[in-house]
């Protein structure tokens, strides 16, 4: 057995169509504290304990008047639904969108919402929307000079990547809920994603987030991540260290030339083992053996090197044994690559004398990291 694929191994990665894994798809649905499928009326209960909040609502009354021309309509709306929270609305992306965006409702509580009222497509056709707007918080802050500024709307991708908040869960859910969908849903999710990838194929590094993240919610589509690439290596290139979740997904579905080149530009403190392991599962041993060297060799701190080493302590190959042997020599690993390293090697002798079907295994870690 090349790969020791235990059940916790196994676990961690992502849920595709190709490869389903129940288990992601329970644990991404408990991060958002809902179960499949998800009721419509619990749901919108817990999105409108949020779009009636007072502090909210005054936040977007003092702003009013910033807001684009074209927005005014829907900002209205947004407040007249906060009045009144319980009166029927008719569902819309760019009421929904606005709603986020103005900070009247977390990405936790609205996504399960759009799921159970619209259906996958309207959550992924809002949850794109939301990337194509700003915050005005992120660009002028909330006040100025001891005066509140209110919050207004930005229709802008300047800063998709960072926008907006808790996007990683969101784009996990739906990866998890597509890996699950009939045919009909998921063909018209993928006519919504193509779409949005033709509509913002250009732009900088920062404006690329959708390039970035669609092909992670479409994992069997490998040719928008080989079309991702370039977007998400101008991305790394830019931010030598920081916390995006979206280049740590990215790693996960990327060629794997394009994931090395990636991971040896950036040190991403959103990266997790399930990453990696769903890297593995995507590419196989010898493609995903150097994906996690690459990875390795930057890892930010003692605890992820234990981690991420551990997802490569399960490929029983020579490269796995050659690549410990690298790392065993880096200068910050070596305290966790040495002992793993030996450890190792005495698994490939072991495996090499035992007889077939008793394939040794190790104890990962590590999916959850709140993004």
């Amino acid at each position: 057995m090349t790969i020791a694929w235990t059940p916790e191994l196994a676990a961690l990665v992502y849920s595709s169509r190709a490869r389903r894994n129940s288990a992601f798809v329970e644990e991404t649905l408990r991060t958002f504290d809902v179960t499949s499928p998800i009721d419509p009326v619990k749901a919108r209960k817990a999105a409108a304990e949020y779009w009636k909040d007072k502090d909210a609502l005054a936040r977007v009354k003092l702003a009013f008047d910033r807001n684009p021309p074209a927005w005014k309509p829907i900002v209205e709306r947004v407040i007249a639904r906060g009045k009144k929270p319980n009166a029927e609305v008719p569902l819309d992306v760019e009421l929904e969108a606005a709603t986020v965006t103005l900070q009247m409702c977390p990405l936790h509580a609205a996504v399960p919402y759009w799921i159970a009222a619209g259906g996958i497509p309207f959550a992924l056709r809002t949850l794109i929307r939301c990337h194509e707007l700003l915050c005005s918080a992120l660009e002028f802050g909330y006040s100025r000079q001891g005066a509140p500024l209110g919050l207004w709307i930005l229709e802008t991708r300047k800063l998709s990547v960072d926008w907006p908040s808790g996007y990683g869960n969101a784009w996990a859910l739906l990866r998890a809920l597509l890996s699950e969908a009939v045919e009909p849903i998921y063909d018209e999710a993928h006519g919504i994603a193509d779409q949005a990838l033709l509509a913002t194929a250009t732009g900088n590094p920062n404006e690329s987030a959708l390039q970035i993240l669609i092909p992670f919610a479409f994992p069997d589509e490998r040719a928008w991540a080989k079309a991702g690439a370039k977007s998400a290596i101008g991305l790394a290139k830019q931010r030598k260290r920081g916390y995006t979740p979206a280049l740590a997904y990215f790693v996960s579905v990327a060629p794997a030339a394009a994931a090395i080149e990636l991971l040896g530009c950036t040190v991403n403190d959103a990266i997790t083992a399930a990453d990696l392991a769903t890297a593995l599962a995507h590419l196989g041993a010898p493609d995903g053996v150097k994906v996690i060297e690459a990875a390795l060799t930057t890892a930010p701190n003692a605890g992820d090197r234990e981690r991420w080493g551990a997802v490569l302590f399960a490929v029983h190959t020579s490269e796995a044994m050659k690549a410990f042997e690298r790392l065993a020599k880096h200068p910050k690993g070596k305290t966790t690559f040495s002992p793993l390293a030996k450890r190792h090697r005495e698994v490939m002798l072991a495996s090499a004398a035992a007889k077939p079907g008793k394939p040794t295994t190790t104890r990962v870690s590590g999916r959850s990291r709140s993004r």
